[in-house]
């Protein structure tokens, strides 16, 4: 027996290892499966946020262009107030005395709490823009995932074939990529093939009844 591989397999986890997943190693069951819960309500709702998002090329450019003139203005929403705001409260500062409490003062500080308003109002709506222009490379992106994962899975199950198999494999390749077999067909063709002679195979494995 490998005594070195007996004792890493049981020895306990290092803080630094807890830190690198956040502590989620070594917190209670509890707090562990409240963590898993609010992160997949997280998920949940950003799934239906970018399922929000327009995909057709013309829906992308509309959308984009509502968000950077709505109702035919000039700017996103909240980027004209905060521009007149910021000029107003330039104007105030620069001729008023503001150390002590006034009208002045009070109206100042109202100005700067809208300007703040005004520019959070149009980071989200340029934070909107940006997703809408970008979901082409999302969807893009998450096909590419999506057909990595298939073939992760293929290579796995490629692992597991015997030699019949495999052969049976290259040769539903085959059929599709000189013939016009589409590889879905072909795929769904080569698992039939495959699960006929597994069960063949267990069949004939299997002993007869009153043998003892």
């Amino acid at each position: 027996m490998n005594v070195s591989k007996t004792r890493d397999a049981v020895r306990p986890v290092a803080s630094w290892e807890n830190e690198k997943v956040h502590g989620a190693a070594l917190c209670a069951e509890s707090v562990f499966e409240d963590n898993i819960r609010k992160a997949k309500e997280l998920r949940e709702r950003q799934a239906r946020y970018e399922a929000s998002l327009p995909t057709d090329p013309h829906d992308i450019i509309l959308s984009a262009k509502g968000i950077m003139h709505p109702d035919a203005e000039s700017y996103p929403e909240g980027i004209e107030e905060a521009m007149h705001l910021s000029t107003a409260l330039k104007a105030l500062v620069r001729h008023e005395e503001l150390d002590a409490s006034s009208p002045e003062r009070d109206a100042a500080s109202y100005i700067a709490c809208r300007v703040e308003s005004a520019i959070r109002t149009a980071a989200e709506k340029l934070d909107r823009l940006s997703d809408i222009l970008d979901t082409p490379n999302r969807l893009e992106r998450e096909e590419f995932q999506k057909e990595l994962q298939q073939e992760r899975r293929l290579m796995a199950a490629v692992g597991k074939m015997d030699e019949t198999e495999r052969v049976m494999f290259r040769d539903a390749l085959e059929s599709h990529v000189t013939g016009d077999v589409p590889l879905e067909e072909a795929m769904e063709a080569f698992k039939s093939q495959v699960e006929e002679k597994r069960a063949t195979t267990e069949a004939e494995s299997e002993p007869e009844g009153g043998e003892c």
